[in-house]
C-alpha cells in the first residue's frame, strides 16, 4: 500500500481487520509512504513541493484519483533515482482468525487525518479569490496552513506575520476566518459518517483560528435539535432552484447540485425544492415558493438531504463539470447593463459583485441592475448578517446608498462589503427569472393563457384543465421548433448573427435580448441534442432489447450475449437486432452527425475539456431516454475523439505526438518546438499546456526547445549545452534545470561521456 502520510490508512485499516477477526500482516515493508520518503531524501514533507521537485503534475489536486495517480508517479521517480528504499517483495498473505473481533467501528474523524485534511483544502478553496492581493495572499496562506492537518505555532506566526506585512484589518481576518469554518461546516454536513466527532475536529480548527463554536453550531442546530421532514427525495432529473447568498458560493452549488444529476433553475410548479440563505425571505424566489407550495430549505438541510438521497455520478470517462454555475452574456447585458461582458464571455456572481466594488463604489447599490427597486430584499450571508443591523440603524434601506457610504461605518470590512454587494447581484438575477409584470413564474402555459382567464372563467375544472393541457402542447411544441431551428443553424455555422456577433443598434439589441429571454427554457443547443437523442431512441423503436443495446453495450461494457440472457434470446437474435437498430438509426440521424460533426470540428487535435464544456454546456446534461449524459453518449456512440486526463483528444493524437517528440529529437535530445506544434497540428499554447500536463517527466521545456527523454540531470545538462553552444558553470545550468546538489552534480558531469570540464567550474561538450 502506497500513501503520502500513510498514517490514517495504517490506523483505519488495522482497525477494519481486527473488525472482521483478520490478522494483521506485521512483516514487510508492504505500507509505503512517501511522504516520509519525501522527508528523508528530499527535506520536504509537502507533497506540492515533492511533485514539484519530481517534475509530476497532479492533473486534479485534491480529487482522490488523481491523488493516487500522482502518488503512484511519485514513488515510480523516487526508485529511479539514486535513494536506497526498500520495497516488499514477497506476496501479501492475509489469514482469518475466527469470527469479527468486538472492537468498535473506527471512526474517521480522529483527529485531523490525511483524507479530512484533502476535503478541507479543497472547500477552502471555493472561496472566491479576492482582488486585493494582501487579502489573497492570507487567504493562500490560510488554505496551506489548514492543508498540513492542524494549525501548529509556525504555521500560526506565519499567518500573523503576514497580516502585519500586509496591513490586513482584523475585520477581514476575523470574517474570512469565519468564512472558511462555515463552509468546513457545511462540507461536514455533506460527507459526515460520524457528525459528533467531525465537529469536535472541526471545532478545533475553529478554535484554533479564534472562531466562537457557536459559528458552527448555528449551522447544525437547526438540523439536530429541529428536523423538518420534508418528506422528500432527490433524484437525477428532479427540479430545484437556489436564493440568497449562502455560505457556499452559489456556483459550488450550482456544480455540487449538477454533477448530483439535478436540474437547477428558477421556480415553478415542477420545482421540487427551494434551497434559501432566509427561510422568512421575502425575495422573488421566496415568494414564488409559497405560492406553489414548494418546500423552502436551508443550507444546512440541503446539505443533510443531498448526502443522504443523492447518487453522484463523477464516472471519470466523461467529466461532470457543467458551467451552469456562470451566466450567460445576453443575460448579464440584460440584468447588469453597466457590465461590459466583451473581454469575457461568462462570469461568476461573485465576478460581478467585485467589478461593481471595483468601478462603480460611489453609486447606489439598486442602480446595479433595473431589476431591483426600493421594495427589493436582500438575502445577505451570515457574514454580512453581522453588521446589517448596523447599517439598518444608519440607512433604513441599504440599496439608496453607496458602497463608498457603507464602508465608512465601524465594523465595516472589504469581505463585508463584497458581501453585501453579491447579495444585490444574486437577488437582481433572481428576480430577472420573473416574468416582467411581476406575476409568480410557473411557465410558457400560464403566460400564454393570461388573456384567456376572463372567457373561461366559467368553465368547469375539468374543461381547463383539458384547455390547460391543450395550451401547453401548442405553446412547448411551437417553442421547442422555434429552439431547434436556431440550434441547427448554430451546429451549420461558425458564426450565426446574434447579439454578441454583430452591432445592432440600441432599440434593436434591447428588444433582441428579450426575445432571447423567452427562450430561457427552451436553450438552442440543447433542443438539438435532444433532436439528436431522439434519433437513436427512434431507431430503437420502443424494443426494449435495442434500448438495452444502446445503454448497456454501445455506451455501457456489457456484452451481447449476457443482455441476451436477460431477454431470453440467442447469440444469432441480439447479433441480428444489433445490425437492424444500426441499419434503421444510419437510415435517420441527420441531427446527431451535425451533432458530431460541431463537436469534432471544435476538438480538432486536442483541446482542454473545459474549454469543449464551456463551449457545449449541455454536454453534461443527462439523455432522459437513455440514462446517460449528451457527453458519455455522444463520445461512446460514433464520437470521433476521447476524452481523457481533462483533455478532449482526436484518436490517436497520444500515439502520434509520442512519435513525433521521437522523430524530431537530435542526438541530445533536443527538439524545436515550433517544428514540433506544426507537424502536431496544434497551437504552440496547446502544445506546451498538453506537454506539461501529461508528458512533464518525459519532456523539459527550455526556451524555444523541448529536451526529450533526458530522466538524468547530466543528460539534461547535455541537451541545455547543445542548445547554448558555450561552456556553462553548474550554477548557470542550475539556474536553467533547477536545483540539484553540486557535489551530486560534479559527479554525474564527470561520469558522462559526452561532458568536458574546460576550467575548474566550466562544462562543456566533448
Amino acid at each position: 500500500m502506497v500513501a503520502h502520510g500513510a498514517d490514517f490508512e495504517h490506523r483505519f485499516l488495522r482497525q477494519e481487520f481486527g473488525r472482521l477477526g483478520v490478522v494483521w500482516p506485521s512483516y514487510g515493508n508492504w505500507i509505503i509512504d512517501t511522504k516520509d520518503l519525501s522527508r528523508q531524501f528530499l527535506n520536504t514533507s509537502s507533497v506540492h513541493e515533492a511533485l514539484d521537485i519530481a517534475g509530476i503534475f497532479n492533473v486534479r489536486p485534491h480529487s482522490a484519483l488523481s491523488d493516487a495517480m500522482a502518488t503512484a508517479k511519485f514513488l515510480q521517480w523516487l526508485m529511479q533515482q539514486d535513494f536506497d528504499i526498500t520495497c516488499n517483495p514477497q506476496v501479501l498473505c492475509i489469514f482469518p482468525s475466527g469470527l469479527p473481533g468486538p472492537e468498535a467501528e473506527f471512526s474517521r474523524s480522529s483527529g485531523l487525518d490525511t483524507n479530512d485534511q484533502r476535503r478541507l483544502l479543497r472547500l477552502v478553496n471555493t472561496i472566491p479569490r479576492y482582488s486585493t492581493p494582501s487579502l489573497q495572499y492570507y487567504r493562500d496562506i490560510l488554505c496551506e496552513a489548514i492543508a498540513d492537518r492542524e494549525l501548529d505555532a509556525e504555521e500560526l506566526d506565519r499567518l500573523r506575520s503576514a497580516a502585519r506585512t500586509e496591513e490586513i484589518k482584523d475585520i477581514d481576518i476575523q470574517s474570512l476566518h469565519r468564512k472558511v469554518v462555515r463552509q468546513l461546516t457545511i462540507e461536514t454536513i455533506l460527507h459526515s459518517v460520524d457528525l459528533p466527532g467531525d465537529l469536535d475536529a472541526l471545532k478545533l480548527v475553529a478554535s484554533q483560528l479564534d472562531v466562537d463554536s457557536k459559528v458552527i453550531e448555528e449551522l447544525v442546530d437547526p438540523i439536530a435539535s429541529h428536523p423538518r421532514d420534508f418528506s422528500i427525495e432527490l433524484s437525477s432529473g428532479d427540479h430545484i432552484a437556489l436564493a440568497g447568498s449562502m455560505v457556499l458560493p452559489r456556483e459550488e452549488w450550482l456544480h455540487r447540485a449538477a454533477s448530483s444529476g439535478l436540474v437547477v433553475g428558477q421556480v415553478t410548479d415542477k420545482t421540487k425544492m427551494l434551497v434559501a440563505s432566509n427561510l422568512q425571505s421575502l425575495g422573488t424566489k421566496a415568494q414564488s415558493a409559497r405560492y406553489y407550495d414548494v418546500p423552502i430549505a436551508t443550507e444546512s438541510e440541503f446539505a443533510e438531504i443531498l448526502s443522504s438521497h443523492v447518487d453522484v455520478d463523477t464516472s471519470p470517462d466523461f467529466p461532470t463539470e457543467g458551467n451552469s454555475s456562470l451566466i450567460e452574456k445576453v443575460r448579464m447585458r440584460r440584468v447588469f447593463p453597466w457590465f461590459n461582458a466583451h473581454e469575457q464571455t461568462l462570469l461568476t456572481p461573485s465576478e460581478i459583485a467585485q467589478a461593481w466594488l471595483d468601478k462603480h463604489s460611489a453609486v447606489n447599490l439598486q442602480e446595479i441592475s433595473p431589476y431591483l427597486d426600493s421594495s427589493s430584499t436582500l438575502d445577505i450571508d451570515r457574514e454580512g448578517e453581522r453588521i446589517m443591523q448596523e447599517i439598518g440603524e444608519r440607512f433604513p434601506n441599504v440599496l439608496h446608498v453607496s458602497v463608498n457610504q457603507i464602508s465608512q461605518l465601524p465594523g465595516v470590512g472589504v469581505l463585508n462589503l463584497h458581501s453585501i454587494v453579491l447579495s444585490a447581484v444574486l437577488a437582481a438575477l433572481d428576480a430577472s427569472e420573473q416574468p416582467p409584470d411581476g406575476a409568480p413564474r410557473c411557465d410558457l402555459v400560464s403566460q400564454a393563457l393570461s388573456h384567456e382567464n376572463a372567457e373561461t372563467a366559467d368553465a368547469s375544472t375539468n374543461q381547463r384543465e383539458e384547455l390547460d393541457a391543450h395550451a401547453a402542447k401548442v405553446v412547448h411544441a411551437k417553442y421547442r421548433q422555434l429552439s431547434l431551428g436556431l440550434g441547427w443553424i448554430a451546429l451549420k455555422n461558425d458564426q450565426i448573427p446574434t447579439a454578441d456577433t454583430i452591432s445592432l443598434p440600441s432599440e434593436i439589441s434591447s428588444s433582441f435580448d428579450e426575445v432571447m429571454h423567452l427562450f430561457q427554457d427552451y436553450p438552442p443547443l440543447l433542443m438539438v441534442f435532444e433532436e439528436a437523442a431522439q434519433e437513436l431512441v427512434n431507431a430503437a423503436k420502443d424494443d426494449e432489447r435495442k434500448i438495452a443495446i444502446i445503454t448497456r453495450h454501445w455506451i455501457g461494457d456489457d456484452d451481447l450475449d449476457s443482455i441476451g440472457l436477460e431477454f431470453g434470446c440467442t447469440q444469432t437474435q441480439m447479433r441480428e437486432l444489433e445490425t437492424q437498430l444500426r441499419h434503421d438509426f444510419n437510415h435517420n440521424r441527420q441531427f446527431y452527425d451535425a451533432v458530431l460533426t460541431k463537436i469534432e470540428r471544435f476538438i480538432g487535435k486536442a483541446i482542454p475539456f473545459h474549454e469543449l464544456a464551456e463551449r457545449f454546456p449541455y454536454l453534461m446534461s443527462t439523455a432522459d431516454p437513455l440514462g446517460t449524459t449528451y457527453g458519455k453518449l455522444f463520445t461512446a456512440i460514433d464520437g470521433f475523439w476521447v476524452i481523457r486526463n481533462g483533455w478532449a483528444l482526436s484518436p490517436g493524437f497520444e500515439a502520434d505526438i509520442l512519435q513525433i517528440l521521437e522523430e524530431e529529437k537530435d542526438e541530445y535530445g533536443v527538439a524545436c518546438r515550433q517544428d514540433i506544434a506544426a507537424r502536431a497540428g496544434i497551437s504552440e499554447h496547446l502544445l506546451n499546456q498538453y506537454l506539461f500536463q501529461e508528458l512533464r517527466q518525459k519532456v523539459t521545456p527550455f526556451e524555444d526547445y523541448f529536451i526529450i527523454d533526458t530522466h538524468s540531470h547530466s543528460a539534461r545538462a547535455v541537451a541545455v549545452l547543445s542548445i547554448v553552444d558555450e561552456p556553462l558553470t553548474i550554477e548557470e545550468i542550475q539556474a536553467r534545470l533547477g536545483s540539484i546538489h553540486i557535489g551530486r552534480a560534479r559527479e554525474q558531469y564527470a561520469a558522462d561521456p559526452r561532458l568536458i570540464q574546460v576550467s575548474d567550474n566550466r562544462w562543456a561538450l566533448k
